[in-house]
């Protein structure tokens, strides 16, 4: 019986790159005179495109970056077969040498006529990747890809909804003389047509998710294609838009083989499809998750462990004010014992009859301190959502929740409790980061296996000292079941 599969033009959309990536030359159509005299060479260049005039005039450059902004932003740039225009604040990296008569300088974005006629079509994302580094099958629901280049990628297509619009996502590769592979790419096609705003909002959301499950966070060049047929058979138009540049760190969610290795069951060897989804329509309807995940790869990122444990806490902080209060939540002192002390109503007389105090002193401690004298201390608000979610974290884990206090509030948290770590900032930081890894994960939906990252560098520490497997002595598990 024969596995199934999805058919998808490509040839086309990889012409139309390569022709549209050739050196050319625009004309500005601009009352600006020393620009509409001088003819421009556009060329791609790494993840820009470069371009070269002559400034005949002798323009200042600060004149000369005012012209060519107003030039390359709000004019038609016209060319032999075709006009382009340039996304807002394309511009970038401008250069004048004064004992040259031209200038030079890089373009974050250029298109095809202008940006309402992406609108109302077939668009299609084409983003370069490193090879090797898509996850496209790695989804539950993913099948097998068939291509006008007379090639099948194995599980390589997957059809979400997101923002209520179905979405196929798929990889592929050019291919140079001979058949070998030359470059990889994601591919993101709308099977419905779409305003461009609407789809690169859609592609956001789904390249913050994607980076967030598999640590590799897309960029550098990209292209939106539009069509006039979902089939991508005869392409209208073609954007160039450059991304931040691609990054890729270790602390990803998800690796099927490492879960395939891990003798776990077959079950858990692919992504649910359906929490992706979750996580890009949480990204793009919930401002606070979106925060809470820009914040984490910030974290991942980032190299200095103390500035990485405090980013680590503030997105636990932002995670878990999404998450309802369990109702097994405590109050500072039980209220029962609380409300029979009367506390409230003995500092409430002891401030009305304070005579230092003005009234409007009095009205502040009275509504505003007294409220909250008895409301659940920090760390008691940071249990709850592992509560509500019926998750009982470890004694190691549940001391990470401590930590959030001392680093949002400037202070590090004193002595060596946590392993053989020289640095303790980073071992505080894998601990918090594994649980709001946790509470990401379920508030998504999420049911499976969560690598601990802490114990996996204690295990790398201990075997750097020399000690065998045999030797190594771990109190916590490199994988738990959340």
């Amino acid at each position: 019986m024969a596995r199934p599969s999805r058919y998808k033009t490509v040839l086309p959309t990889l012409k139309k790159i390569e022709e549209f990536d050739k050196e050319k030359t625009i004309q500005f159509d601009t009352d600006i005179e020393w620009l509409k005299a001088n003819p421009v060479k556009i060329f791609k260049e790494d993840d820009y495109f470069s371009f070269e005039l002559e400034d005949r005039a002798h323009k200042r450059i600060e004149l000369a970056n005012d012209d060519l902004d107003k030039g390359f932003s709000k004019n038609t740039l016209i060319g032999d077969s075709n006009n382009y225009s340039c996304l807002q604040y394309g511009l970038q990296q401008t250069q004048h040498p004064l004992a040259q008569r031209k200038i030079t300088g890089k373009l974050n974005s250029l298109l095809e006529g202008t940006v309402s006629d992406f609108d109302d079509t077939f668009l299609r994302l084409v983003q370069p990747i490193k090879k090797g580094y898509s996850k496209c099958g790695n989804f539950t629901g993913a099948i097998d890809l068939n291509t006008d280049q007379k090639v099948m990628y194995g599980v390589g297509v997957l059809r979400i909804v997101i923002d209520d619009l179905n979405f196929d996502i798929l990889r592929i590769s050019s291919r140079k003389k001979g058949g070998k592979k030359d470059k990889e790419f994601i591919l993101i096609d709308s099977t419905s047509k779409v305003s461009l705003d609407r789809f690169q909002l859609v592609i956001e959301a789904f390249f913050k998710a994607y980076g967030f499950i598999f640590g590799t966070l897309c960029g550098g060049s990209s292209y939106v294609i539009s069509a006039s047929s979902e089939e991508f058979t005869n392409i209208d138009r073609i954007l160039f838009n450059r991304r931040p540049k691609e990054q890729i760190h270790k602390n990803y969610i998800f690796d099927s083989m490492e879960i395939r290795s891990g003798k776990f069951s077959d079950s858990y060897f692919l992504f649910p499809s359906e929490v992706l989804t979750n996580m890009c329509n949480k990204i793009l309807r919930e401002e606070k998750f979106e925060r809470t995940i820009r914040v984490m790869h910030e974290a991942n990122m980032n190299k200095y462990s103390l500035s990485t444990a405090i980013l680590f806490s503030a997105a636990l902080e932002s995670i878990s004010s999404l998450i309802p209060t369990a109702k097994t939540a405590t109050d500072a002192v039980e209220r029962e014992k609380f409300e029979k002390s009367e506390i409230l109503a003995q500092l409430t007389k002891a401030i009305m009859q304070n005579n230092h105090l003005s009234e409007s002193d009095k009205e502040f401690l009275i509504n505003k301190k007294l409220r909250n004298i008895n409301k659940p201390t920090n760390t008691n608000k940071l249990e709850s959502p592992f509560t509500y979610y019926h998750i009982k974290l470890p004694e190691k884990f549940q001391k990470a929740l401590k930590y959030r206090d001392r680093y949002l509030h400037g202070s590090i948290p004193k002595g060596n409790k946590l392993g053989s770590f020289r640095d303790d900032d980073i071992n505080r930081s894998l601990e918090l980061q594994f649980i709001v890894n946790i509470l990401i994960l379920k508030y998504v939906g999420y049911s499976g296996f969560l690598k601990n990252r802490s114990i996996e560098m204690e295990y790398y520490t201990q075997k750097n000292q020399g000690k065998t497997d045999d030797e190594i002595v771990l109190d916590q598990s490199l994988y738990y079941k959340i």
